[in-house]
């Protein structure tokens, strides 16, 4: 996968699944060790309220979200 369709992922996962109306891109680091992308997000309205977004890099699921 490349980074603009992991962000695109990640970024409706958070809006649709997981219901943040607010998402700001921070971060995204792919590890080769596990074979997946990791994607930081802020979400909070007022203050910042990150979330990572955990994305398998071989099918493009959503493998973690914290």
């Amino acid at each position: 996968m490349h980074t603009d369709e992991v962000v695109d992922r990640a970024m409706e996962f958070v809006k649709v699944k997981a219901g943040y109306p607010f998402i700001r891109l921070k971060k995204v680091t792919f590890d080769e060790t596990g074979f997946e992308w990791e994607v930081l997000v802020d979400v909070g309205v007022l203050g910042e309220d990150i979330k990572k977004v955990t994305i398998n890099d071989r099918d493009g699921r959503v493998v973690g979200f914290e």
